[in-house]
């Protein structure tokens, strides 16, 4: 009887760890063709931010910043842009266990989620809409489908599995 406890602890504990993984921090930097104006642009990204639940902040020109709250959880990000690119990058967050650049895996789906947004309004907003990628020797991949980008990967791009839907408890 006690060994099926502690087995039973030791699987439960499992889940546990393996439910609140880390993982290195998405940062977005997207190049883009478009016939927009910065102005153009940023309404976009606002207007697609404001969809996903995200508040947005304008910090300058060029600049914004968003913030996500999810039940205890919160994420803030700042968006650079102009007509022919924008990033996300990280700026802060609470309780998604963010250290030495890891954090929750749910930050980046949110991120993630946030990319597909904008590039998919770019690619309604413009006709002739195209993503660059950089490829492993620095020339720009022309790209028409849309797919992200990754700061820290210097291979070919690769493609992104869909993410479903689901709760996330932390």
């Amino acid at each position: 009887m006690k060994q099926i406890i502690k087995l039973l602890l030791a699987t439960i504990l499992l889940l546990l760890i393996s439910g609140c993984s880390t993982t290195k921090v998405y940062n977005v930097n997207q190049d883009i063709q478009t016939q927009l104006s910065d102005a153009d642009v940023k309404n976009i990204i606002i207007n697609s931010a404001k969809s996903l639940r995200w508040q947005t902040q304008e910090m300058g020109a060029g600049e914004i910043k968003a913030t996500l709250n999810v039940r205890r959880h919160q994420a803030v990000v700042s968006i650079r842009y102009d007509r022919s690119s924008y990033s996300i990058g990280y700026i802060s967050s609470r309780n998604l266990k963010y250290s030495a650049g890891k954090i929750h895996k749910a930050y980046n789906k949110w991120v993630h989620e946030l990319q597909q947004k904008i590039n998919s309004s770019l690619s309604s907003a413009t006709p002739n809409f195209k993503v660059n990628q950089p490829s492993k020797n620095g020339a720009q991949i022309t790209n028409p489908a849309i797919s992200p980008s990754y700061q820290d990967i210097e291979a070919e791009p690769v493609e992104v599995e869909e993410v479903s839907e689901e709760v996330i408890f932390i």
